[in-house]
């Protein structure tokens, strides 16, 4: 999923959703007729046990979705191609799922971003979202900091494109962004960013 920092604070929101991956093909096609199966490349991972024990000799290709290989092989010619991707993608190109439920498991799911342009009052079970762009010598300071003003709950690290020791990392605390501890963790060290608070799902 590609992200867009926003320029200025925003509201946002996370939805976590369980995820699916089916087996989409032309209709008429049977699962021993598949020679090449097309994914996007974390789904390949995500459904190699079961291709390594069902289909063990297809090729796997990469695509750049889920949506985008359910579009290839309802687009072309040849039979032998499917696709791995989500069972909506097999309505959407008028192709139609061999076998579903192909996923590790009922925890397979991504966080979805939500962003508003408005911050959602507190609710008193909250979590705030933090961008922190710093260099590695700075990290332990930052993160020191950070521990002292909210407790920390998760740390994702992105790529930070400027320099070879610069890192960007999203970082989840417990709280809302308008409590005093946050606040003044925003107002004092310029290389957090607020990206959101909202109420705590889980």
């Amino acid at each position: 999923m590609r992200r867009t920092w926003p320029l200025q604070p925003r509201g946002q929101r996370i939805h976590p959703k369980a995820l699916g991956n089916s087996l989409l093909a032309k209709p008429g096609t049977r699962k021993e007729d598949i020679r090449t199966v097309l994914a996007h490349p974390v789904a390949l991972e995500e459904v190699k046990p079961w291709l390594d024990l069902e289909m063990p000799d297809v090729e796997r290709q990469p695509a750049a979705s889920g949506g985008a290989a359910a579009k290839s092989v309802a687009e072309g010619a040849a039979s032998g191609i499917a696709a791995m991707g989500p069972p909506g993608a097999a309505r959407l190109y008028g192709i139609t799922s061999i076998v579903s439920g192909i996923e590790e498991g009922p925890h397979n799911t991504t966080r979805w971003w939500v962003l508003g342009h408005a911050i959602p009052a507190p609710s008193g079970h909250d979590k705030t979202t933090l961008l922190l762009t710093v260099d590695e010598e700075g990290f332990q300071r930052s993160l020191q900091a950070l521990a002292q003003s909210a407790r920390v709950l998760a740390v994702y690290e992105r790529p930070g494109k400027r320099s070879p020791d610069g890192h960007r990392y999203v970082i989840d605390v417990v709280g809302h962004a308008s409590q005093p501890e946050i606040a003044r963790l925003l107002a004092d060290r310029a290389e957090f960013r607020l990206l959101g608070s909202y109420p705590r799902r889980y």
